[in-house]
C-alpha cells in the first residue's frame, strides 16, 4: 500500500510514517497485492509437501487491527490516534477500511489459489473497542472481509484478543470459527458465540512455560469444557512466545491426541421427578391407596373421581412427558445432548424403575429437578443428612437439585440405595 514499515525485535511492525490525515489515507495504494506473491509460493511448497495429510491455514490481519497499526505507527496501549480518526474523521476512517478490505481480499485470494484450506483473520487489537464502537466502526468491515473470503470457497476463522464482550457480534460476521483467548472459560465463550459456530482455543500461551503436570491439567480443563461437542479446535489463546520450550509444545499435542472424554467425564442425564397421577377414573382408588399410609376418606376419593369425570381423564402424565421431551430438545439445541428421564411416585414410570434403567444405561451423574406444583417451605425443604448419606452410597452423583420435595427425593435415594446393595 506504499507505507514503509519494518519488524523490530521485541516491537513487532513499526510504521515509519503513520497514517494520520485524510491525505495520508488517499495516498495509500490498493494495486500491489502481487508484491506478496512470495507468500503464495511458500504456501504452494508446503501444500505440495503435505498434500492431503494436513490442512493449510492462511493468515491475514483484520481491517481494524491493521488500521490501528498504520495510524499508531505500531502497537499501542490506548489507541488514541486510531480513535481520534474514528470519531473525528469518519470519512477517512471508512476510506481506510475500504482500501484495507480490497488489499486483504486480494491477498487472501493469492493464498487460497496457492493451496490454503482456510483463512484465519487476526483482529489482535479489537479488544480495545467497546461493544458500541465495535458495532459502529469495525463490525461491518470485518463482516465484508469474512464474506469475501468465504466466497472463495474456504472457511474463515476470526480471532481477537480480550474480546469476551464482543464474541456474539464477532460471530455475527458470519465467520465459520471464532477464536477465543484464554481470559474466559471455553464453555462460556462458546455459549456467547453460539453453538452453530465452531470455536478455537484457548490455552494461555504462557502455560507452556509451566511444568508438564500443570499443563496437563489446563489442557484437560479446556477439553472437558468443550464436552466433546463437535466444532472445537484446540489451540493457544494467542500467538506462541518465541522462547517457548519446544518439548512442552510437543507434549500438548500428545495430550490433546490422547485425551479421551469418556474416561474423564461421567455419563450424565437429567432426571425429572413428579408426583404422577392416575390417568382414568377407574385407576383412582388403587392409586389413592399409595398416597398415604392411612386410608383416604371415601369422600376424598369420591371428590377426586368427580373431578376426573369433569375433564374425562388426567392429562398430567402426558404434560410431564412433553416437558421432558422439550427439555431434551432444548439441551440438544444448546449443544449439550443428554438423555432426560422421568420418574414418578404415584404412576408409571415409577421412580425405582427409572433409577434401575438409568443405572443400566450407564448414567453416573444426574441433574435432578422435582416438578412441584407447590412451593411451600415444607415441600421445598432439602432432604438433609440422612439423604446425603444415601446419596453417597448409591453410586450416582446428583447435581443441581432444584425445588426439592422431601418425600420424592427420599424415594429416589431409597431406590439408589437398594440398587447399590444389589
Amino acid at each position: 500500500m506504499g507505507l514503509p514499515f519494518e519488524f523490530q525485535a521485541g516491537e513487532g511492525p513499526v510504521v515509519h510514517h503513520p497514517v494520520r490525515t485524510a491525505e495520508d489515507v488517499r495516498a495509500l495504494r490498493t494495486d500491489r497485492a502481487d508484491d506478496l506473491a512470495y507468500v503464495a509460493r511458500a504456501i504452494q511448497k508446503v501444500a505440495a509437501h503435505f498434500r492431503d495429510r494436513l490442512g493449510i491455514i492462511g493468515f491475514c490481519g483484520a481491517p481494524y487491527t491493521l488500521a490501528s497499526y498504520m495510524i499508531e505507527g505500531g502497537g499501542s496501549r490506548n489507541y488514541i490516534h486510531t480513535k481520534q480518526m474514528m470519531y473525528r474523521d469518519p470519512l477517512s476512517w471508512r476510506l481506510l477500511l475500504d482500501k484495507l478490505i480490497k488489499v486483504l481480499t486480494d491477498y487472501c485470494r493469492l493464498q487460497v489459489q496457492a493451496g490454503a484450506d482456510v483463512i484465519q483473520i487476526f483482529d489482535s487489537w479489537v479488544g480495545s473497542l467497546s461493544l458500541t464502537d465495535y458495532r459502529e466502526y469495525a463490525f461491518d468491515a470485518s463482516k465484508r472481509l469474512v464474506r469475501a473470503v468465504q466466497e472463495m470457497g474456504v472457511p474463515v476463522i476470526y480471532f481477537g484478543v480480550e474480546t469476551a464482550g464482543l464474541l456474539t457480534d464477532m460471530a455475527a460476521t458470519g465467520a465459520d470459527v471464532v477464536g477465543l483467548d484464554w481470559r474466559e472459560p471455553l464453555d462460556e465463550g462458546w455459549k456467547s458465540v453460539g453453538y452453530n459456530h465452531a470455536v478455537q482455543g484457548n490455552l494461555d500461551p504462557i502455560t507452556l512455560f509451566a511444568p508438564q503436570e500443570l499443563i496437563q491439567l489446563r489442557v484437560n480443563e479446556i477439553l472437558r469444557s468443550a464436552g466433546g461437542r463437535p466444532g472445537h479446535i484446540f489451540n493457544l489463546g494467542h500467538g506462541i512466545v518465541p522462547t517457548t520450550p519446544v518439548e512442552n509444545v510437543q507434549a500438548v499435542v500428545r495430550m490433546v491426541r490422547e485425551f479421551k472424554l469418556e474416561q474423564d467425564m461421567p455419563k450424565q442425564a437429567v432426571l425429572l421427578l413428579a408426583h404422577g397421577t392416575p390417568e382414568t377414573v377407574e385407576q383412582i382408588p388403587s392409586t389413592c391407596a399409595m398416597w398415604s399410609a392411612d386410608a383416604l376418606p371415601e369422600s376424598v376419593i369420591t371428590e377426586i373421581q368427580h373431578r376426573y369425570s369433569l375433564i374425562g381423564r388426567s392429562p398430567l402424565t402426558e404434560i410431564t412427558m412433553e416437558q421432558a421431551r422439550l427439555v431434551e430438545a432444548q439441551l440438544a439445541a444448546s449443544g449439550q445432548p443428554v438423555p432426560v428421564y422421568v420418574g414418578m411416585r404415584n404412576w408409571r414410570p415409577y421412580i425405582p424403575e427409572v433409577v434401575k434403567q438409568m443405572r443400566a444405561d450407564g448414567i453416573e451423574e444426574a441433574a435432578v429437578l422435582c416438578m412441584a406444583p407447590q412451593n411451600s417451605r415444607t415441600s421445598t425443604a432439602f432432604t438433609g443428612a440422612p439423604s446425603r448419606r444415601k446419596r453417597a452410597a448409591c453410586g450416582l452423583t446428583l447435581l443441581r437439585v432444584g425445588r426439592s420435595i422431601r418425600f420424592l427425593l427420599r424415594l429416589l435415594l431409597n431406590a439408589f440405595a437398594r440398587l447399590s446393595k444389589n
